[in-house]
Formats: structure tokens, C-alpha cells, sequence
């Protein structure tokens, strides 16, 4: 049934966690009965399931997990890889500007990269990965 349901949300949506554990820093537990994540907009999406009538306690609960999602769960980007040395230019050139954030380049996995083989760029992709976290 969640395929179907994720399907139906439409392209991006990925399931983060059913009864998804929320540990607040005086460790107690909530859970959440759905947390998705929209991997274009990169947000979560929190989906509590009701029985019976809307109370509104209901939202004060809503409006909790949504902040505490916020607060624990989002991380902010520490590393960017590039995939290939046109990847690599063009973010250097178009969006470290913006971000002042430098890129790792990575050797392009395309098809036309017939210099590496798959065993290679696996290789170089784990150490340059590796060495950047």
C-alpha cells in the first residue's frame, strides 16, 4: 500500500519512517505516524493519521512534530561532490559564488568516461568521499 500512496503523492516523495522515533534532548519519545521526505523541494513532509473527529489538540500535536522534525531531524549541506569536470566547472563557476561552498570533483561516471573502469571510479569515489566527510 505505500508504494501505491507514494505513487500517488507523485514524483519525489520518499518514506523516511512509519511510527518514525523523535528523541527530544530530554531523550522522551514521540512517534510520528509517517514522516516522508520530497527529495525536489527538500523538505519533509509529516503525516499523522486521525481517527474520528478533528480535536484540536490534534493540531497543537501536528505543529509540535513538525518543529521538532525541524529542529532534529534537517541538516544543513556540508560537502558537495561533483560528478565529472563539466559538473565541476559550472557549479564552480555559477553557484560557489552563491554558497561560497567549493566542490569536490569527482571522475565522471558517464558512459563516454572510457578512461576509468567501474572498478576505478568506485575506488576514487570512495577515498575522494571518504576524505571529504
Amino acid at each position: 500500500n505505500i508504494i501505491k500512496f507514494l505513487n500517488e503523492l507523485g514524483p519525489g516523495f520518499t518514506l523516511a519512517g512509519k511510527e518514525y522515533k523523535l528523541v527530544t534532548p530530554t531523550n522522551k519519545e514521540f512517534y510520528i505516524d509517517l514522516l516522508m521526505y520530497h527529495t525536489k523541494i527538500h523538505a519533509y513532509v509529516v503525516i499523522e493519521v486521525k481517527i474520528g473527529e478533528f480535536e484540536p489538540q490534534d493540531l497543537g500535536q501536528l505543529i509540535f512534530y513538525v518543529n521538532a522534525v525541524d529542529e532534529l531531524e534537517k541538516t544543513e549541506v556540508e560537502k558537495v561532490f561533483t560528478n565529472g569536470k563539466t559538473a565541476y566547472s559550472l557549479y564552480q563557476k555559477l553557484i560557489y559564488p552563491l554558497t561560497g561552498m567549493n566542490s569536490v570533483y569527482l571522475p565522471s561516471t558517464s558512459p563516454a568516461n572510457a578512461a576509468w573502469s567501474m572498478d576505478e571510479l568506485i575506488t576514487e569515489w570512495r577515498k575522494a568521499i571518504t576524505e571529504n566527510t
